[in-house]
């Protein structure tokens, strides 16, 4: 690219609307990730199985889309990492269950301000 060439971009943001995911989809990422994690030995053979479970029954009833899914496993690797271990099952779910509280409190967030901007403009 030439130099007058640069200064000719345009930076875009387009917003894309993505339907949620469905609970198999959900699971199959968090395998994916985790798979990558387990191929690497980052997560102890007989813990595998424990996290599978985990996975199955909760990781993919949760409300998270594929980057927030990403976020989490990469958040628990990080904190066994930060405790010179392998991951484990109760990494996944208190990264987990911080980023639903947080996807809560931004919720409740979000509705005040909405709320305190239809009151401006309602006066």
């Amino acid at each position: 690219m030439k130099p007058d060439e640069e200064s000719n971009q345009t930076i875009l943001d387009i917003a894309i609307k993505y339907n949620d995911l469905n609970q198999d989809q959900k699971q199959q990422i968090f395998m994916e990730f985790l798979l990558q994690l387990k191929e690497k030995d980052l997560i102890d053979p007989n813990k595998w199985e424990s996290i599978q479970t985990w996975v199955e029954k909760e990781g993919r009833s949760k409300r998270f889309n594929g980057r927030q899914v990403r976020n989490i496993v990469s958040t628990a690797m990080g904190l066994a990492h930060a405790e010179k271990r392998k991951l484990e099952r109760k990494d996944l779910s208190l990264v987990a269950m911080n980023t639903s509280a947080f996807k809560d409190a931004l919720a409740a967030q979000e509705a005040v301000y909405r709320n305190n901007q239809i009151r401006t403009y309602n006066n």
